[in-house]
């Protein structure tokens, strides 16, 4: 039999107890829906039901379980050892995936990585440019899978480090290779050009030759700049800067050898 009126229990300590009820009864109700409130599913478990179906469980341990989407105006915070968002269906993950300008944080903290499981794929879809900041970024730093960045049909430029002070670095090793795909190009500009490296103390080389240092010495001095001959025999007017031409001949060829860019021999 069902009560309704108003009671008053003045400064007595008084409990109200209700039965059990069900999900399509639940015991606390309301008048004019009667299979919407809660009940109890089992010991230390409470069930909210939405017209007469379970919407969301109050679990023992404390969880809380929802069959269908949380949303809301304020914050949300969750603490916990381990987080799960749908581990155990195959439904789509959606996170600020609406019209809101709210930022996503994953992994906000020195010790909370975000691992990406053996076999899964990791894809991120912008329609507008996304922006990644961080003291370190890291891309498969500990593995020996490819990055792919940029490589399906998309025509969008990639840019990497793109201030004075954001440099890329390629750590050595055999294994730290910077591979080229066929038919690139790279282009400057006309304003203050490209360097390549930025120290007469840095080491350079190509066609796999021994990376060298700047070359430097006294045989790439200017040759003096005198007057030849334009009688017979033609030449110069002194032995001297004959032979100072070929020294400074036999520089650049060696110069360029050691770079690997003239192979020096047949």
């Amino acid at each position: 039999m069902a009560e309704t009126g108003t009671y008053g229990f003045g400064a007595v300590a008084t409990l109200v107890k209700a039965t059990d009820g069900s999900v399509t009864a639940p015991s606390v109700s309301f008048a004019n829906d009667l299979d919407t409130g809660f009940y109890r599913i089992g010991s230390g478990q409470v069930g909210f039901a939405n017209n007469g179906v379970l919407g969301i469980t109050f679990g023992a341990s404390g969880a809380l379980t929802a069959a269908g989407l949380i949303t809301g105006q304020l914050g949300l915070t969750v603490t916990a050892a381990a987080i799960s968002l749908n581990v155990s269906s195959n439904f789509g993950v959606s996170i600020c995936s609406g019209t809101s300008q709210g930022l996503v944080l994953i992994g906000n903290s020195a010790a909370n990585n975000v691992t990406i499981a053996t076999g899964a794929t990791f894809s991120v879809t912008a329609a507008t440019a996304m922006t990644m900041s961080g003291a370190a970024i890291n891309l498969n730093a500990s593995s020996n899978f490819n990055v792919n960045i940029c490589s399906g049909t998309s025509q969008g430029l990639v840019t990497i480090g793109n201030s004075a002070a954001n440099s890329v670095n390629i750590t050595s090793g055999a294994a730290s290779t910077f591979t080229f795909a066929a038919g690139l190009t790279i282009v400057g500009d006309a304003t203050t050009g490209v360097k390549i490296l930025n120290s007469a103390a840095h080491k350079l080389g190509f066609y796999d030759a021994v990376a060298i240092v700047q070359r430097a010495g006294a045989a790439q001095a200017a040759v003096a700049t005198t007057a030849a001959t334009q009688t017979t025999p033609y030449g110069y007017t002194t032995a001297a800067q004959a032979d100072a031409i070929v020294t400074l001949v036999n520089e650049c060829r060696a110069a360029l050898v050691a770079l690997g860019l003239i192979k020096g021999a047949a």
